[in-house]
């Protein structure tokens, strides 16, 4: 029996919108609508005031048609080791439990939108900058017997050093994955005008000799970011939301499946907040592994981009493409539309 088409949150369908008319690129005209200016390039007072409560519930596909091949639910296929890592329509199963094991190891920064570059220095300077990633816990990136000590500096993290540590994939067993965006404040960004809530979301993974499985309940953290401009923090700092999410769909897949694009799982409470797990295309040969999270404090897509190198094996890297992160401003009191952070921008020329 297929799996029905989701029901996605009104924050998933004006997010995917971009990404599923443009591919993972913005030079589609519908990019370029769905991806709004940064609040504060025209008038920061003339922002709108959003209700900061979850979004109800509703199609993508009642509100823009172009955002329905994001949102059906991916279904895999049988497949085999001589399926295409990445195809026009799907990813084959041991490439996608990499990118679920892989770390991005990629800051990014601030972006003028999706795809575009770095946003102008007077409109970065107002944000925070941020950490984001997706992990294993515990670890799959083991130290290197002649690695050299590690610097004392707390911004080091070893992990993302080939220096002093070697990438292993997830071995059989039970793990956790530990998907978050977190602000990243040094250098004085605690001086920013506007803030950047907290959030992670872990989820079991299991893997086995042939396969994988993720879990069908997602424990997620989003908090308040109470840090205020010019330092110390605010005060009445609002509850944070930390909830159990479940569904009845948990996704499996074989080390051979062929993966269509789509949804992989979605979880929710009973409160409204959602989580989903998806998997889009990018452009040629580049497949994306994206986490949309829709509470009270944070609404936000997180999105690494990867392809596959020349005769790659379970085991070997991936190649490492981008890393973005597009959000809702509407938790944010007197804020509105959508910014964005990426490592391509990063990897741009400064902002002046």
């Amino acid at each position: 029996m297929n799996r029905p088409d989701l029901r996605l949150s009104l924050t998933a369908a004006a997010l995917l919108t971009a990404l599923a008319a443009c591919g993972g690129s913005s030079d589609s005209a519908d990019s370029n609508t769905a991806t709004k200016s940064l609040p504060g390039t025209e008038n920061a007072s003339a922002l709108a005031t959003k209700d900061v409560q979850p979004a109800a519930s509703e199609s993508a596909v009642t509100r823009d048609p172009a955002a329905a091949a994001a949102t059906q639910a991916s279904q895999p296929r049988e497949g085999t080791p001589a399926s295409a890592p990445i195809s026009n329509d799907s990813v084959r199963g041991d490439v996608l439990l990499t990118m679920l094991d892989q770390k991005a190891c990629a800051m990014a920064v601030l972006a003028s939108g999706l795809d575009g570059p770095r946003a102008d220095k007077a409109v970065s300077d107002q944000y925070p900058e941020i950490k984001t990633d997706v992990i294993l816990e515990p670890s799959n990136y083991v130290r290197r017997p002649d690695a050299p000590t590690q610097p004392s500096s707390w911004m080091f993290d070893a992990s993302c050093s080939s220096t002093h540590t070697a990438y292993q994939p997830a071995a059989a067993g039970k793990h956790t994955i530990n998907e978050y965006s977190t602000p990243y404040y040094y250098n004085n960004t605690s001086m920013t005008q506007r803030r950047f809530n907290y959030w992670t979301a872990k989820v079991p993974l299991e893997v086995t000799a042939d396969g994988f499985s993720v879990g069908a309940q997602t424990q997620v953290s989003a908090r308040f970011d109470p840090a205020k401009p010019g330092g110390g923090r605010v005060d009445n700092v609002p509850a944070p939301v930390e909830s159990a999410l479940s569904t009845d769909k948990p996704f499996s897949a074989k080390l051979t499946s062929e993966v269509p694009y789509g949804t992989l799982v979605q979880w929710a409470d009973a409160a409204g907040h959602n989580d989903q797990l998806m998997l889009l295309k990018g452009n040629e040969g580049v497949a994306k592994l994206c986490w949309n999270g829709n509470t009270t404090h944070v609404r936000r897509l997180h999105c690494t981009a990867w392809s596959v190198p020349q005769n790659w094996k379970r085991g070997d890297k991936l190649n490492f493409v981008d890393q973005y992160v597009v959000e809702d401003r509407a938790p944010y009191a007197g804020e509105s539309g959508l910014i964005h952070y990426s490592a391509k921008a990063y990897a741009g020329t400064d902002a002046k």
